[in-house]
């Protein structure tokens, strides 16, 4: 990983947390600009003001993706990602 992607990932990360994203459930990498999230969507409890229904995860989801594609040096975002109740459900 070169510089520009250590740079890029800790801004992918700071983004994640003011969104009030557990980073700790996601794999965060960043390949010559391609920003990749794989893992659990899941929310701190209480940093999800729009609900836990599906269409509000679908929201964050989408909200995130612009976001992170909106950053400085980021080509592309891969999201490959479950919400969180499909994640307890497979025991994620």
């Amino acid at each position: 990983m070169g510089t520009a992607d250590i740079a890029i990932q800790a801004r992918v990360r700071q983004a994640l947390a003011r969104r009030w994203v557990r980073i700790d459930q996601l794999e965060i990498g960043v390949t010559e600009g391609v920003v990749l999230l794989r893992g659990c969507l899941d929310v701190e409890p209480g940093g999800a003001p729009e609900g836990d229904a599906p269409p509000a995860r679908a929201r964050l989801a989408r909200r995130i993706e612009r976001e992170l594609r909106s950053l400085p040096g980021v080509l592309d975002v891969v999201m490959d990602i479950q919400h969180a109740p499909e994640c307890a459900r497979k025991g994620a």
